[in-house]
């Protein structure tokens, strides 16, 4: 057998055992959704607690789920040398983020709003990264908003850049923390490798400023 035949079985081969880790990987949040949510919806008797308690487990296993899929977006934005880069219209994506995160947000009464003019140019950015960047962000100012709350999106263009700052109201952050940056270091990196940056400021008037800010397509 050639090198290069030894090569590619290697290859394979190891691909099989990533893709093998990967299915287990989502196998086990999936089952155990699947299985409370079965024995909520068969159970018209169960007790409030313990639905309550099935409820927790499907949420976070969901949000186990989330966290791993965006791990798996992390690296393969971070280690491919040619990204499928593509142009995005920017309403198009944040239309498309607030359907995403849509339930959530009615979850906790949050209110979704956005000012996008049709006229901006486009974003020229890799497809995962694109449909996912501001879904990540957007949750992340669904999760520490205050219940009953608005998000407000604006976009508009400074110089070459695109800049979209989302505009919540301050959350009830325990003392000493910063509610508010919890969970946007790794979307923080990938924008860095966009060309862009990512900035969290809490402004005088009680609420949560979180600025976008990317380069315009070429």
């Amino acid at each position: 057998m050639s090198s290069a035949s030894i090569s590619a079985v290697t290859l394979a081969r190891l691909r099989g055992e990533e893709l093998s880790h990967i299915s287990h990987a989502l196998r086990t949040p999936l089952t155990s959704i699947v299985g409370f949510a079965d024995a909520i919806l068969s159970d018209p008797a169960l007790a409030r607690e313990q639905e309550k308690e099935f409820v927790r487990i499907i949420k976070a296993e969901g949000e186990r789920l989330s966290k791993f899929v965006d791990e798996l977006m992390y690296a393969s934005i971070a280690t491919r040398e040619t990204p499928n880069m593509e142009h995005w219209d920017i309403a198009t994506v944040v239309a498309s983020a607030f359907h995403n995160v849509s339930l959530p947000a009615a979850s906790r009464s949050v209110t979704l709003r956005h000012e996008v003019p049709t006229d901006l140019p486009r974003l020229f950015l890799a497809k995962e990264f694109a449909t996912r960047m501001l879904d990540n962000i957007l949750l992340n100012a669904i999760r520490y908003a205050p219940e009953q709350s608005e998000i407000f999106v604006r976009a508009d263009v400074s110089g070459f850049d695109l800049l979209i700052s989302i505009h919540s109201d301050r959350s009830q952050a325990p003392a000493g923390s910063d509610a508010s940056q919890v969970g946007l270091a790794r979307t923080r990196y990938l924008i860095g490798l966009h060309g862009g940056s990512l900035q969290v400021e809490n402004s005088q008037t009680h609420e949560t400023v979180i600025t976008l800010r990317l380069p315009l397509g070429t």
